[in-house]
């Protein structure tokens, strides 16, 4: 394996570039991304990681061949329209563990949201700031090598930044640290830049090599004879300016008078991987037709997997539609409380809440809901210290009134069922199916406001109303199948069917036996173009009543004990073998250490995949909370 880095005919870069910090100017189409790219390609080929940061979606041509149809580098993108799986603006922090924690290379493509949706400048912004902060913090626990590339560096450390934007204050303050100090812990830094002049200068001069393309603008050339002004006499400026202007494309002035002790022009060799970059011309879609370099990319859905579920649990957005979903279940129950009568003061704290004012003690909710840039702590705090404080209060009071309704509909039913006429179903229909909805309403209320205790709200049911045990056997459609689902359909149909409040994307994958990949996406989409399954923009997924129709007969899942045991045969050994302890501790909370020790494994990358894999499934509680079983297995 070579230890040097062929960039170009007459320039080759030491194995300690991975260590050492470069900086790339350069315009439009000059050569300065197919440099990058060459760069990327020879560490690769030394055996160094690299990470790449792409604000802009044209780096991901790195895991194909030049001409698109054979393998180039192996590396995980996180990501992008060509990401193995996406990331959030608040998982910047989790993102640099994984990248710490794993031999891979990987490129974070922070260019659009997995729907479509340019990322904007802040939620970039905030990333980079948080990933590269956390990444300096971890780099120190291992110490192997690895370069930290930033395109379009000017937007993460500008010369001039806005006064006051504290965001922008913190990621130029965490590069520069990156830049002075990484190469102590193992952190190159390649920081590429369209205009010298719009990258901070006290940054730039910290560079161990810079590499300029064709600069013509007298701002961007006066940045560049600030770096000579370090590292350069001045009586070879004019000298050098004068090549810097005639540069012909792909070739570029690389000075480097006490690292490499190099100054000269270098014409830059060609990419061996595929050019993503490349302007399309009219007509053209740029498009690589073969796989390329695949990574295992299970193992990183299972890493990631807690990843996300930390971003989703730190982002605004996912907070907001958490709120909604619990304003649709209030909503719900304030026109079945109106329905059967509830107390006024009820509906008045219904109504309050819907409208966005705030009933009793209730912090209000509407300004969080206009806020354009949400604070996760301040929503948080106001969850908390408002809805938190006083739901037993509400709780008792929705209790109350179901009961009263549960009181009378009951008394009414011996009446009703001797006044008509018998028929087969009525008491069913009349009696058990509103009883039914009484206890979706409250299941869904409970969500916000736990009930009171049973004995403390006296309902009666008939006798021949009183609920049947709950039965592993086969549940019977309300309509037959109509024999048109694939085998992968009817997976996914019976996963949701199983759960019928919803699962969120990846936990249905994984629950179903796959990855969020081409085919599974496809499989879904079938899903939902027979409205068997929600639309795409509802969260969480859930099966509809076309869906339970059309898979017929399927198997519940159990309860209590034999729901533990309906678990425990269906996971791997190690699942199992931790999975048993956690169950046989509950309720007792218990320490990662703790939980590996009884387990008989240690704190390593496997124990960890192990523990992201049940969390994941829903076996154990998320991350942050204490460690212990669901409570599913236990109601």
């Amino acid at each position: 394996m070579s230890k040097e880095l062929h960039i170009a005919r007459n320039l080759k870069l030491p194995a300690d570039t991975v260590t050492s910090t470069l900086v790339i100017y350069g315009g439009k189409g000059m050569g300065k991304t197919n440099l990058a790219s060459v760069l990327v390609e020879e560490l690769h080929a030394t055996g160094a990681r690299f990470c790449a940061i792409d604000p802009m979606g044209v780096w991901w041509g790195l895991r194909h061949s030049a001409d698109g149809k054979g393998a180039g580098i192996e590396l995980l993108i996180l990501g992008g329209r060509h990401g193995d799986m996406p990331i959030e603006p608040a998982g910047g922090k989790v993102v640099a563990d994984l990248v710490v924690d794993e031999d891979i290379s990987v490129l974070i493509d922070i260019s659009r949201h997995a729907d479509g949706r340019s990322w904007s400048k802040g939620e970039k912004i905030r990333f980079v700031k948080d990933y590269i902060t956390r990444l300096f913090e971890r780099q120190g626990e291992r110490s192997r090598p690895i370069m930290q590339i930033i395109d379009e560096a000017a937007r993460f450390v500008p010369q001039n930044p806005r006064k006051g934007d504290e965001d922008v204050a913190a990621c130029m303050g965490a590069i520069e640290q990156m830049v002075e100090e990484g190469r102590n812990i193992g952190i190159g830094t390649t920081l590429i830049a369209q205009r010298s002049a719009r990258l901070n200068k006290s940054v730039a001069e910290l560079a161990d090599c810079m590499i300029a393309f064709r600069t013509v603008g007298p701002n961007s050339v006066a940045s560049i004879l600030d770096w000579f002004g370090e590292h350069v006499p001045k009586e070879r400026w004019n000298e050098l300016v004068e090549k810097l202007r005639a540069l012909p494309r792909g070739v570029a002035l690389v000075v480097s008078p006490g690292w490499l002790g190099y100054e000269g022009v270098a014409e830059i060799r060609l990419r061996h991987t595929f050019d993503s970059s490349a302007t399309p011309k009219a007509g053209q879609e740029r498009r690589a037709k073969g796989k390329g370099a695949m990574p295992d990319l299970a193992r990183y859905r299972e890493l990631m997997a807690e990843t996300i579920e930390k971003a989703e649990a730190s982002d605004p957005r996912k907070l907001q539609q958490k709120l909604a979903s619990l304003k649709e279940g209030i909503a719900h129950a304030y026109q079945l409380a109106s329905a059967y009568g509830a107390p006024q003061e009820v509906l008045d704290n219904y109504s309050a809440l819907l409208q966005g004012k705030a009933p009793h003690k209730f912090k209000a909710v509407a300004p969080l809901e206009r806020s354009k840039e949400v604070s996760t702590e301040r929503l948080q705090k106001e969850f908390e210290e408002g809805a938190l404080a006083e739901r037993k209060k509400i709780g008792a009071e929705i209790g109350k009134a179901l009961g009263s309704v549960r009181r009378t509909l009951s008394s009414l039913l011996p009446l009703m069922v001797k006044v008509q006429t018998p028929n087969e179903g009525f008491e069913r229909v009349v009696g058990g199916e509103a009883l039914a909805e009484l206890d979706k309403a409250t299941a869904i209320l409970a969500k916000t406001a736990p009930m009171p205790e049973p004995e403390k709200v006296a309902v009666s049911r008939p006798p021949n109303l009183q609920p049947a045990p709950r039965s592993t056997a086969l549940r019977q459609p309300a309509a037959p199948s109509d024999g048109t689902l694939s085998a992968p359909e009817r997976r996914i149909l019976t996963v949701l069917a199983q759960r019928p409040h919803g699962v969120d994307l990846d936990r249905l994958a994984i629950l179903g036996g796959y990855t969020v990949n081409g085919h599974f996406n496809n499989v879904l989409g079938g899903l939902r173009g027979k409205s068997l399954v929600t639309p795409a923009r509802v969260i969480p997924i859930q099966i509809t009543e076309e869906g339970i129709a059309s898979l017929g007969d399927y198997e519940p899942l159990p309860t209590g004990e034999e729901l533990q045991r309906w678990w425990l045969q269906r996971l791997t050994a190690p699942e199992a073998k931790i999975l048993s302890v956690l169950l046989k501790r509950y309720p007792e909370e218990i320490s990662l250490d703790g939980l590996a020790a009884e387990a008989g494994y240690t704190v390593n990358g496997h124990f960890n995949n192990v523990i992201g894999s049940l969390r994941t499934k829903g076996l154990m509680t998320p991350p942050r909370a204490p460690i212990r079983a669901a409570e599913d297995f236990f109601v």
